[in-house]
């Protein structure tokens, strides 16, 4: 098995705020689901997988909250435009036939790397979509 495993919303995130013009307008939403659908092909070009899935955070609260009630606290909210874009960016994924996933109260690094560790453990391996530099911890063969 060859999974390619996107870390959704960060990939997303990083194309809308490098997509220039008014973030607001639906032109610029337009060109993120067009750079989005063209990040999903380069990435299935590249890495030819038996399998991808894209990983969303799931809503509400995760177990972090729990542990450390002001976790993401002064993180900016998402913006609006890209909040009420998501459907159409999870459609680009789908279009790709590669199923999106979120499970309330998990985040999405959390579910990727789950992913990847029982891939790996069961002889596969995995290609992470993600700038999030907290997978580094779960880099090794497979």
């Amino acid at each position: 098995m060859q999974a390619l495993l996107f870390d959704g919303l960060n990939l997303v995130r990083r194309i809308f705020a490098g997509v220039p013009g008014d973030p607001q307008s639906a032109e610029h939403t337009d060109s993120v689901v067009r750079a989005v659908g063209g990040s999903i092909r380069r990435a299935l070009n590249e890495f030819s997988p038996t399998h991808a899935v894209c990983v969303f955070d799931g809503e509400g609260p995760s177990w972090r909250h729990e542990i450390y009630p002001a976790y993401k606290q002064n993180r900016p909210a998402m913006p609006t435009a890209l909040a009420c874009g998501k459907n159409d960016i999870k459609s680009a994924f789908q279009q790709a036939d590669i199923p999106c996933f979120a499970k309330p109260g998990f985040e999405a690094d959390d579910i990727v790397a789950t992913l990847a560790c029982g891939i790996a453990a069961r002889g596969g391996e995995s290609v992470v979509i993600s700038t999030d530099t907290s997978f580094c911890q779960i880099i090794r063969p497979g």
